[in-house]
């Protein structure tokens, strides 16, 4: 395959100068052309690591997401650090469209950044998603690899039946950090790029025709 663009992608961070040594040593060995920060970069704070640790990671192209245990602050470090939020926001590298949405859906543990269903459709339905699009979600779509060590499908059902009508040929998330992996359904490529468990980086290759080719790279402790 002919690649025209990789992605290097990664979500739940957690604070963790490990996983911020792991990504740019991965940056180095594969330069892929943009990083996409699917949320969870801190564990209910402190706000301030959101923008070192954006800061830290050795690209010009960094796109970023907040996820539930990221505070809603977290947004205003984002704009501050050398990233680009795009949470219900929509931005173009390469020809390529990304559009992102952070948070989750309520969990059992009062995280700072979780909405309802009923406001994650509302919020949905305000963005310009489509076949040509890259969607950057924290949560997983219900039932896509969002299976937790609990048996547990924790996903989004609003993002489930969004992400059917829409039909992004790329969809990126995190969340649940024991569901990493990759999954495709009709014309759309579903992948977890969860550091939280395996301690491992997603790369995303994708050529002209926008056909996506995923590899794991385990990272070295």
């Amino acid at each position: 395959m002919v690649v025209v663009v990789r992605i290097l992608g990664v979500s739940d961070i957690h604070n963790s100068r490990l996983r911020i040594r792991i990504i740019n040593d991965v940056i180095s060995e594969h330069s892929p052309d943009v990083v996409v920060i699917a949320g969870d970069l801190t564990t209910f704070g402190p706000s301030e690591n959101a923008r070192r640790i954006i800061d830290e990671i050795n690209s010009d192209n960094i796109l970023v997401i907040p996820g539930n245990t990221d505070p809603v602050d977290v947004l205003k470090l984002i704009e501050l650090s050398k990233g680009v939020n795009i949470h219900c926001k929509e931005v173009r590298i390469k020809g390529l469209k990304f559009v992102g949405f952070g948070g989750s859906p309520i969990t059992p543990f009062g995280c700072p950044f979780e909405l309802s269903e009923e406001s994650i459709s509302e919020k949905l339905s305000r963005l310009n998603v489509d076949e040509s699009t890259i969607f950057v979600t924290h949560a997983p779509p219900k039932g896509i690899l969002d299976l937790t060590a609990t048996g547990v499908h924790a996903g989004s059902e609003s993002i489930r039946k969004y992400v059917e009508e829409r039909r992004p040929f790329l969809h990126i998330f995190g969340h649940i950090h024991e569901a990493i992996g990759l999954e495709k359904r009709e014309e759309t490529t579903f992948v977890n790029v969860s550091m939280g468990r395996y301690l491992k980086v997603t790369l995303i290759d994708i050529n002209e025709e926008k056909e996506v080719e995923i590899n794991f790279v385990e990272g070295r402790k």
